[in-house]
């Protein structure tokens, strides 16, 4: 843990030569390279991010959300549900229905990586696919009308 600490302080030592403003663009870059190097952008690295650059942590933390590719825990897929008001309807096949039974597949709540690291299960905001919704992103490959019916079968895939 020190030593992957001693890492995230080199990577961000680097940006910090940027000056005292560093724009988007840049800090998304440096997600993605701390991403490539532990597999995720943890909370506590968003954290240190934040205050090693002076920088918002919620900024940091809505980047790492919304961001497609990047994730806050290490597991081999990450699961996306759009919670946008279009996808989160009160229709039967809405966002949450697709949240409700993929916590049932499973075994994950939102902001949940499961204990043997295949899955990562996070609620996004609205990426402005409205007209196919609901809909739902594994690895960044987009499922658009996703039903829960259907997701049995797509997370086959990903087993």
């Amino acid at each position: 843990m020190e030593e992957q600490y001693k890492d995230l302080e080199e990577l961000i030592e680097g940006y910090r030569r940027h000056g005292s403003e560093i724009e988007q663009q840049t800090l998304i870059v440096l997600l993605r390279e701390v991403q490539g190097r532990f597999g995720c952008v943890s909370p506590a690295s968003q954290k240190r991010i934040a205050e090693e650059l002076h920088l918002r942590l919620p900024l940091v933390a809505a980047l790492v959300r919304r961001i497609p590719g990047l994730r806050e825990a290490a597991s081999r897929h990450l699961i996306e549900v759009c919670g946008g008001p279009r996808c989160s309807g009160a229709s039967p096949a809405d966002g949450a229905a697709l949240l409700k039974e993929l916590g049932r597949l499973t075994g994950l709540s939102p902001g949940e990586t499961g204990k043997d690291g295949r899955f990562s299960l996070s609620a996004v905001g609205c990426r402005k696919q409205c007209g196919t919704a609901p809909n739902l992103w594994i690895d960044g490959k987009h499922f658009p009308k996703a039903a829960p019916e259907g997701l049995e079968q797509i997370l086959r895939r990903y087993r």
